[in-house]
């Protein structure tokens, strides 16, 4: 077996294999709550049947906001409670028991309107390692009304994906010969409410002009298994812990004696420059009425966080501003050392990029978990790349 087919076989799942799932929508109603979601935005809509003549109740220039809108309605802890129930009784059924993963915190809300080519973008041709996702993710996608044709989402099989993946890398082809190949042996999605479509990172998929006079509204997300390959995705950030239905920022306190601190000594941060992190930090302040007296950064090179130990025991502040989990040392014994010296001193942290608040040891034992979750963070594109020579 040559060392591609045997990365390939390695990162199967029968279970997600262009696999087509039933469900009972009585119990998983996820049409009436995108509904409510639709009414309590402001638009006329008064059945799920409408779902589909959407494009005909409001603009194409409302899509954009309306999408942000529902997929951060999807932090609901209602919400949160049917997704966790679904994959309970559709997808942990399937693995041995104790098998854990994360979940998509921001489940995503699509509608594709008739002729979306004339007023915006067509999805383009791609596979999830291609945008950022590890081979331990896998995608649940559930149409909300009938999915055919160009409206809906149009797949590629296991091989055929295997050979655009490697002939694109190997012969360096442009998108406009992805999206030919593509649409020579794509087939479209035919589904219907009450069914979902699962597949892993390696399918490569995209979207058509849709023809067919009809919205099409569908939902989307991931899981991640524990120590699977996450890439880009982070746990704790892009995905929550299964248990983990709240998100911890709905009782903030801006009156607290608050200061910032950024660094570029984790794996993680060592690329992030100091001002990207602090535009999010910045953004969480407005969001939440807070300000800080002042920033600290940390000095490059020493990984025992000498500064942030410092501002700890020294200037005490009531709460700290971090960018991410993510920003503590990599290394556990210190990482732990300094939330330990957090939970001593009293001192409240925000961790912004998860939404994320160190208040007591609950709070503790959960940054330790979603740390601990997984480490691989390795790039599957990368792997490809290096079983084919070509970097």
């Amino acid at each position: 077996m040559s060392k591609i087919d045997e990365f390939y076989k390695n990162n199967f799942d029968k279970n997600f294999d262009n696999v087509i799932l039933n469900y009972d929508l009585d119990k998983y109603p996820f049409q009436k709550w995108i509904l409510k979601q639709l009414q309590n935005f402001g638009i006329k809509i008064n059945s799920i049947n409408e779902f589909t003549n959407l494009h005909n109740i409001i603009e194409p220039t409302i899509l954009p906001k309306l999408s942000k809108y529902l997929i951060k309605a999807t932090d609901q802890i209602e919400f949160k409670r049917m997704i966790n129930k679904f994959l309970d009784e559709y997808i942990r059924i399937n693995y041995p028991t104790g098998t854990e993963f994360m979940v998509q915190r921001y489940v995503n809300i699509r509608m594709v309107f008739p002729n979306q080519d004339k007023f915006g973008q067509v999805l383009i041709w791609h596979q999830g390692i291609w945008v950022g996702n590890g081979t331990g993710l896998r995608t649940i996608w559930l149409p909300m009304t009938e999915a055919y044709e160009g409206n809906t989402m149009q797949m590629i099989k296991a091989k055929k994906s295997k050979e655009i993946t490697e002939m694109t890398c190997q012969s360096e082809w442009s998108h406009t010969k992805i999206s030919k190949e593509c649409e020579k042996h794509c087939f479209p999605v035919t589904l219907k409410p009450g069914q979902g479509h699962l597949f892993t990172q390696l399918y490569v998929h995209g979207n058509v002009p849709n023809r067919t006079e009809i919205t099409r509204m569908s939902m989307d997300f991931r899981i991640l298994f524990k120590d699977g390959q996450y890439y880009r995705k982070l746990p704790g950030g892009y995905f929550r812990l299964f248990e983990d239905l709240k998100s911890g920022t709905d009782k903030i306190n801006p009156d607290k004696y608050y200061l910032s601190y950024a660094e570029n000594n984790t794996q993680f941060t060592k690329n992030i420059p100091i001002h990207l992190q602090r535009l999010q930090i910045k953004e969480y302040c407005i969001k939440y009425n807070i300000s800080f007296k002042y920033e600290q950064v940390e000095l490059n090179g020493l990984y025992h966080s000498p500064v942030l130990q410092g501002m700890i025991t020294n200037d005490k502040p009531d709460a700290l501003l971090m960018f991410s989990i993510y920003s503590l040392p990599d290394n556990k014994e210190k990482r732990n050392k300094l939330l330990q010296l957090f939970i001593d001193n009293n001192i409240e942290v925000h961790f912004v990029n998860e939404n994320l608040i160190l208040k007591d040891i609950n709070d503790l034992e959960k940054i330790k978990k979603v740390r601990k979750f997984t480490e691989n963070n390795t790039s599957p594109i990368e792997q490809i790349s290096e079983i084919l020579n070509l970097i």
